[in-house]
């Protein structure tokens, strides 16, 4: 499905019936990223969408976190939701928190994210947009998959990891790079430091063991931030936790989105 978003085209999907639940990309994912956990969302209405730069929404330039959050309430409007459920996942997760400050969420669940674009993360960032813009998919690959994933799950599926790469190197393509240097500039000056204290909902924070980018103490921030929230600790896993424990990531979801 198609909604306008300034003058942008954004593709969103609906799938089942039931409870809501709005399901946001990390930086590098689109709605395809979720198709591997639809049958275990089968009691809900997932609702899955892409950001501007990704996957079948249009290129976009001059934007920031605040037209990410527009778009998500366009999907919602469009859609006549009289309840938001929201998933967020890393870069969705930036955007979430900060549709909760905004407008009305009931429950929400946030993974491997900070309250800000710290040094650390800034950095890493850079690191990414010289990749990028150097346009070479395999140093692209090399400077950003192998800190996505914790070291124990790397050494141990590594075929799995293998596939990936083959899988990845004909996605990394030119259009692909000038999306992510914009999808991180976008990111730098995120900061919810001062504001998170004003999100009311029903708030579930997960933090992984071995998140090299959004380190376990940083999502734990979060849920120091909204009052009420609750915090979550998975071991051994990296920043790509969906993937790594997904049997861990539905476990929580069903929990905390309980119908």
């Amino acid at each position: 499905m198609i909604v306008k978003y300034r003058n942008y085209d954004v593709y969103y999907e609906v799938h089942g019936q039931g409870k809501p639940l709005i399901i946001l990309n990390g930086i590098m994912m689109s709605t395809a990223s979720w198709h591997q956990f639809l049958d275990g969302l089968s009691d809900y209405q997932v609702i899955l969408l892409d950001f501007l730069d990704q996957g079948r929404t249009d290129d976009a330039k001059d934007y920031n976190h605040s037209d990410q959050v527009d778009l998500v309430k366009c999907v919602v409007d469009d859609l006549n939701l009289d309840e938001v459920n929201i998933i967020g996942v890393s870069y969705g997760a930036q955007i979430a928190l900060q549709y909760a400050i905004k407008y009305p969420v009931h429950q929400m669940m946030i993974l491997n994210a900070a309250l800000y674009t710290t040094p650390w993360l800034s950095d890493i960032g850079k690191a990414w947009q010289l990749s990028a813009q150097a346009g070479n998919p395999e140093l692209f690959y090399h400077v950003t998959i192998p800190y996505i994933y914790s070291h124990k799950f790397y050494n141990e599926h590594d075929e799995w990891m293998k596939d990936r790469k083959k899988y990845l190197l004909d996605v990394f393509n030119e259009k692909f790079f000038q999306r992510m240097i914009r999808l991180i500039e976008s990111s730098e000056a995120y900061d919810i430091r001062e504001t998170a204290r004003r999100i009311h909902a029903d708030v579930s924070v997960i933090g992984a063991e071995y998140d090299y980018l959004t380190p376990a103490d940083e999502t734990r921030e979060i849920a120091k931030a909204i009052k009420g929230s609750k915090w979550h600790f998975i071991k051994n896993c990296g920043h790509a936790s969906m993937y790594e424990q997904a049997d861990m990531f539905l476990e929580n979801l069903h929990k905390h989105f309980a119908i």
